[in-house]
């Protein structure tokens, strides 16, 4: 059985601060410390890493700029604010930053404190979208850093929810972005979940064919991935994948559904980010 099955999914956790005092004792403790500020501010945390383009928009930032609790409809503005916001770090040019992240807690023991300044915080609710939008997308709680020590509060502790679609969005992130093989995503590929068109790009590109239809190219896949997970349990090399097997019922009715809904709300990856701590030795070259 793989690694990957015989410990917690994440080796570490992350957490937030608006309290700069703590960052410097967080260093020294190996935390990677990334701090949500304006590039220009950047000199002030010698150290950390910045990732500026996690911070809110500007046609977002004049929105909120241009308004306050006694403006009209401030409710109203705010919720779209903060759906806008959402959608912003959902897009494709914060995809490597965001897979960074995921990949610093899944590959390191390096735990990650966000920061932002709290005045930031305090206006344009930074580090709650980063909250929201790591709990939904993908599970994870992160931890309020200041309250770390109090374990019997578990609303500021960090924690993961593994349940089959936060696994399926997180590997599917993880592979594409070169962080985990093959085998590693075949084996933790929940059952029954077909994998996203990204992930089928890369497996079948090993096979010089052209599929006739998109659901054949899947069939193919799928059958790809369970070759993988013979060859990770038993050690034995599979022979040249039977790409038309034809799939049972069940399994044909996933592809189906998959043909018709996207599998994740990233595309293509951003802007090119400084890798944490302990990152770049963990890449896996090319899939293999």
């Amino acid at each position: 059985m793989m690694e990957q099955q015989q410990r917690p999914f994440f080796r570490s956790s992350m957490y937030w601060t608006t309290n700069s005092d703590v960052i410097p004792q967080a260093l020294m403790n190996g935390f990677n410390v990334v701090v949500l500020v304006d590039v220009d501010l950047m000199g002030a945390f010698p150290g950390c890493i910045g990732m500026s383009n996690l911070l809110p928009p500007p046609p977002l930032v004049m929105q909120l700029l241009s308004t306050d609790k006694t403006t009209p409809g401030y409710e109203t503005i705010m919720e779209q604010y903060m759906v806008g916001y959402q959608h912003f770090l959902s897009e494709a040019q914060r995809e490597e930053s965001i897979v960074n992240l995921l990949a610093s807690m899944y590959k390191t023991t390096h735990p990650v404190l966000l920061y932002a300044e709290p005045e930031t915080e305090r206006q344009f609710l930074i580090l709650e979208n980063m909250r929201l939008f790591f709990r939904n997308m993908f599970g994870i709680n992160i931890g309020w850093y200041d309250d770390m020590y109090n374990t019997a509060n578990a609303l500021t502790q960090p924690s993961f929810i593994p349940s089959p679609e936060f696994v399926y969005r997180i590997i599917d992130l993880l592979f594409v972005n070169a962080y985990i093989s093959k085998k590693e995503y075949a084996m933790m590929l929940p059952q029954g979940m077909v994998p996203s068109v990204r992930v089928a790009s890369i497996l079948l590109s090993d096979f010089n064919c052209v599929f006739p239809t998109m659901q054949a190219a899947f069939v193919a896949t799928c059958n790809i991935v369970e070759a993988l997970r013979v060859e990770a349990t038993t050690g034995m090399i599979m022979p040249a994948v039977k790409i038309t097997k034809e799939l049972d019922q069940a399994r044909q009715e996933e592809v189906n559904k998959l043909l018709q809904n996207p599998n994740t709300r990233f595309g293509l990856k951003g802007v090119k980010v400084q890798q944490l701590e302990g990152m770049t030795p963990q890449k896996v070259s090319g899939h293999d």
